[in-house]
């Protein structure tokens, strides 16, 4: 039996890690999104295999890393394949949809993946392609993505000059569960006070 290790040490399995280093990880998950952009924009052509790999090594990736393959395809299909996948490739989409909203007198720029503005309501969606690592997608979504989704939302709202708007947060590693929210008037109020309160915040300090 192997001696113990001193009590406070970490050991880490590397079988249970990602096969990503923080760089790959970051142009992995730009090659992802590129895929999936590029599906939105020919319609939802479902891509080859010889595509995905393609995008990766674009991105620097060796594609002929199979748990690096693998992981893009399960990704990519999964989303396409996906409950909330198939409807919305029946919507005409814009992708990279540039974002602008007015908070507390400060303008926030930002970019959404995915507007289907004829939806009904219109739905803003967002793919993220981070190791959920243990944890679930909805808490993810509530520990880091709270004020991204009130931003999206009130973006959208007041430049369709509409009163509801769906979100989705679409975890691509866990494609089954998107964190989809619909924000009606009273969820929308709440986000403007919301942005509203920490622009005050900030602007104090």
């Amino acid at each position: 039996m192997a001696d113990s290790e001193p009590e406070g040490r970490v050991v880490l399995d590397p079988e249970a890690q990602s096969p990503l280093t923080v760089r790959e990880a970051t142009a992995f998950g730009s090659a992802v999104h590129e895929l999936l952009e590029a599906c939105a924009k020919r319609r939802w052509v479902i891509p080859a295999e010889a595509e995905i790999a393609a995008r990766l090594e674009v991105r620097g990736l060796d594609a002929s890393d199979n748990a690096i393959l693998d992981r893009a395809k399960e990704m990519v299909y999964g989303f396409l394949e996906s409950d909330l996948g198939r409807p919305v490739a029946g919507e005409k989409c814009e992708v990279e949809i540039p974002l602008l909203f007015d908070a507390g007198g400060v303008t926030v720029r930002g970019f959404a993946d995915l507007l289907a503005a004829n939806a009904s309501p219109p739905l803003i969606l967002d793919y993220k392609s981070n190791n959920l690592e243990g944890t679930t997608a909805l808490k993810k979504m509530e520990e880091q993505y709270g004020l991204q989704r009130d931003l999206y939302g009130l973006a959208v709202a007041d430049g369709l000059g509409i009163d509801t708007v769906d979100t989705a947060f679409v975890f691509l590693g866990d494609v089954a569960n998107p964190v989809q929210m619909r924000l009606g008037p009273d969820q929308l109020s709440g986000a403007r006070e919301r942005v509203d309160g920490l622009v005050g915040m900030i602007r104090a300090v």
